[in-house]
């Protein structure tokens, strides 16, 4: 993935609004315009103090040298290419759209976020690629948006289009309901618990274990694990047979799965909760084990904890969701959690692992051994 060709190839340089580029100690990078910057600071999204400070005061800052320049940012005149503006305006019924970008995060799917908007108003989102395995992931998240549609979901965005632009750029367009008044929930609460129910009710299936999404994921983890060099691999190994020996050759009552649900995956407008970015979403999972992933990501990005740290919190927190776990149940559907998210990371990361990564898959194998005998 070549995101400076990427922004070459939607961005003209030296004309158009002021923009401020700036990037945080992850190597992830913004270029947020000066014009209605309340608004498209909305596209930023920071889990420390620290950012959320600079987040609340930069627009009113930003105008001071001495301000921009102690944060490392650089300023510059971008406008978007002709066709790309052409495109937006018409896909938004707008005589002129404002944008500003996220360059994403270091990784094998790093893609270009853009945030569109006119004046105060957030139209939708965009994300751009030139990458054919994330040029898949985008028409999957296309099909994951018109199933939920089908099935009744309304708190999830609709998809305006998803095509191959120029150069070999395949564009993601969507809606949002979100504005610059969006609030994010931080911790669990009722709005999490219903968001998660209404996915399971309206998406679950009776099937076959062995038709479904999750067992598939077993079985990739299963044949790659050994692929896993460096790790104690036995307590992925054991719990993947307490799975399979719970649910081989039995009907199960899995449903959808958004596999990303975290507070930089979610807003709240008018009181109601909204999710997007399903990229890795899956139809047919255990059901509810998004609030699991919600826990354990708050847990390490935003509480900073190890996995000791994390166990003491989860045995904290069972009484989040306990309507839908009785006993030994919740133990249960965290170990799916962390063997599915092994699954995806591994076959993600395609056997080249960044020492990120290498302390996550040690993190989450250390929580799966808590769980097991």
């Amino acid at each position: 993935m070549n995101i400076e060709y990427l922004l070459s190839s939607i961005l003209k340089q030296g004309g158009g609004n002021t923009f401020y580029t700036f990037s945080n100690t992850d190597g992830k990078r913004w270029m947020i315009p000066a014009k209605h910057m309340q608004t498209a600071m909305n596209l930023y999204q920071p889990s420390g103090i620290k950012g959320k400070g600079m987040k609340a005061l930069f627009p009113y800052l930003h105008w001071a040298d001495i301000v921009y320049k102690t944060i490392g940012a650089e300023r510059e005149r971008y406008e978007l290419m002709p066709e790309l503006n052409g495109l937006l305006c018409q896909l938004f019924s707008s005589d002129n759209v404002e944008f500003s970008i996220f360059c994403g995060t270091p990784c094998v799917h790093q893609k270009i976020t853009m945030q569109i908007s006119k004046g105060t108003h957030i139209l939708g989102y965009a994300k751009f690629c030139d990458n054919n395995e994330i040029k898949h992931i985008f028409q999957r998240e296309k099909e994951t948006l018109d199933y939920l549609g089908q099935k009744g979901v309304k708190s999830v965005p609709q998809c305006l289009y998803n095509g191959e632009w120029r150069n070999g750029i395949t564009i993601f367009v969507q809606t949002t309901t979100k504005t610059r008044h969006s609030s994010t929930d931080h911790r669990w609460g009722a709005r999490e618990t219903a968001f998660i129910k209404e996915l399971h009710e309206k998406t679950k299936l009776h099937i076959p274990f062995e038709k479904t999404d999750y067992y598939r994921d077993l079985c990739l983890l299963c044949e790659e694990v050994n692929n896993l060099q460096g790790f104690d691999t036995k307590p992925i190994v054991n719990g993947v047979s307490k799975v399979l020996n719970s649910y081989t050759n039995k009907e199960v009552n899995f449903s959808f799965y958004h596999a990303d649900f975290t507070p930089w995956n979610i807003y709240v407008e008018k009181g109601s909760l909204y999710a997007f970015d399903l990229e890795y979403a899956k139809r047919s999972y255990p059901p509810y084990l998004d609030y699991f992933h919600f826990f354990t990501q708050t847990a390490i990005f935003e509480r900073h904890l190890e996995a000791d740290g994390i166990w003491k919190l989860f045995q904290q927190h069972k009484n989040d969701i306990k309507e839908f776990f009785d006993g030994n149940q919740m133990d249960f559907a965290y170990l799916c959690y962390l063997l599915g998210i092994v699954a995806h990371y591994i076959k993600r990361e395609n056997g080249v692992y960044s020492s990120s990564m290498i302390k996550y898959f040690k993190l989450w194998i250390n929580l799966i051994a808590q769980l097991l005998p």
